[in-house]
């Protein structure tokens, strides 16, 4: 014979149940409900949990911030103004690392899947050669004129603002087309 589970409860309560089922309330008759203390325990543990996720993505999002290898004081150290990408093309990020100051240029690099980018910017110099002789085409960007190509198999960018000189040289394997959108996006840490 087959033995249905039926919970032990004590007669009065039953007897409570049936009457509430006689005057319309269904529900009399439900399972127990699930106790309240585990209820609450389930929800507060799902509570912590989703605010560990946010707060590991705040905490990552913020330590990311725009990535930028320069900051103001090195631009008060270097002596001239910096520039950097407002923002960087999909599939590009920051090399690991501040940028690195020494003997009056600023170098960093960003990195892609098909190579490294680097950047070095320094004080215009009183006289600067022409660039379009060298077989870059010449373009205006925000930070002033580009100068974009290949030499020897590599993309390079030289972008000459009012006040500072920056180079770009990838590895061979990066695209121009790279190189241009840098070049692009170049933007004066203080304006």
């Amino acid at each position: 014979m087959i033995k249905r589970f039926i919970p032990e409860r004590a007669p009065d309560e039953l007897e409570e149940r049936l009457r509430l089922l006689r005057r319309g309330k269904p529900r009399a008759l439900s399972l127990p409900k699930i106790r309240p203390l585990l209820r609450s325990r389930r929800w507060i543990i799902l509570i912590v949990l989703l605010l560990l996720v946010l707060g590991a993505s705040t905490v990552f999002l913020h330590m990311r911030g725009d990535g930028s290898p320069v900051n103001q004081a090195m631009e008060q150290q270097a002596g001239f103004p910096l520039y950097a990408p407002a923002s960087l093309p999909n599939g590009l990020v920051y090399g690991s690392g501040l940028a690195t100051i020494s003997s009056g240029t600023v170098s960093y690099t960003i990195q892609s899947i098909d190579g490294a980018v680097a950047i070095t910017e320094q004080a215009l110099p009183s006289s600067v050669p022409d660039f379009s002789t060298m077989g870059l085409s010449a373009s205006q960007v925000p930070a002033g004129t580009a100068y974009t190509g290949s030499t020897a198999g590599r993309s390079i960018g030289i972008v000459i603002s009012k006040t500072t000189l920056i180079s770009i040289n990838a590895d061979a394997a990066v695209p121009s087309a790279v190189v241009s959108k840098l070049s692009q996006s170049l933007k004066a840490l203080v304006e």
